[in-house]
């Protein structure tokens, strides 16, 4: 029988985490120079000025912290996106069967694990491999969920910023919010320049409560399930996801 967990009291993992997740084990030693990553000239000279702050601010950073400051800064370029493009009427429908068939994805990861538990190798490897592309997809569905819905985009990328200020040094230098927002701008390849005081406000948990659509409450009600499939069993708020490492086991 699967376990049933009481998730009331339950420190979830953290957002900006659990949207890097499906990238783990694909990671390369370029992916946090951000003219590889967003595609930018390395002739550029507006950008050739921001990369120079950003490795002065995060010179003695982890890896980990520096991954954050441009995942938060992709988050806040998915937000400010979704802004522009958001469509209530189109929107609604379609994003919520969007949102449930991520949520079912999710569940079916968990119910491949009971049936035919870790590690997945030899004859098991076939399930390693379906349990790689479910997850894969509650992560696309995630991603575009976040660009369609702008109130989950907001959401998350508030969750980003707040994580991004309690874990990032004190005494060594935070970024500030002027090279955060140059940080979207490159980030949303130059589309999307916005002010800081935008960017400041996603300092705040606001905004949000009174206008959830349908999409957006049935991804905050299954928080849980998500976080559970890509975060590990209760607990464990951070470190490698509960399928990470018999994954790369049964993929190696």
């Amino acid at each position: 029988m699967p376990q049933h967990y009481d998730y009331s009291s339950l420190p979830l993992m953290s957002l900006a985490e659990l949207t890097s997740l499906s990238a783990e084990t694909k990671r390369s030693p370029n992916d946090l120079d951000i003219f590889l990553r967003w595609e930018i000239p390395k002739d550029d000279l507006e950008a050739r000025r921001v990369d120079k702050a950003l490795k002065k601010i995060w010179v003695n950073w982890s890896r980990a912290q520096r991954e954050r400051l441009l995942k938060t800064a992709e988050g806040i370029g998915r937000a400010e996106r979704a802004k522009q493009l958001w469509n209530p009427k189109a929107s609604r429908s379609q994003y919520l069967r969007l949102a449930k068939s991520g949520t079912d994805a999710a569940r079916l990861v968990k119910e491949l694990a009971v049936i035919v538990p870790p590690p997945w190798n030899r004859d098991s490897r076939p399930v390693g491999q379906l349990v790689t592309s479910l997850l894969a997809y509650v992560n696309d569905v995630l991603d575009v969920t976040l660009v369609a819905e702008k109130n989950l985009a907001g959401w998350v990328a508030r969750e980003q910023v707040r994580d991004l200020l309690r874990e990032t040094p004190k005494i060594s230098g935070r970024p500030t919010w002027v090279l955060l927002r140059d940080l979207v701008w490159l980030a949303t390849r130059m589309e999307i320049e916005p002010s800081v005081s935008t960017i400041r406000s996603y300092r705040r948990h606001s905004g949000t409560s009174r206008t959830q659509t349908p999409a957006f409450s049935h991804m905050k009600r299954n928080w849980p399930l998500i976080n559970e499939v890509f975060g590990g069993p209760p607990g464990e708020r951070k470190g490698p996801g509960r399928f990470q490492k018999p994954l790369q086991d049964s993929l190696a």
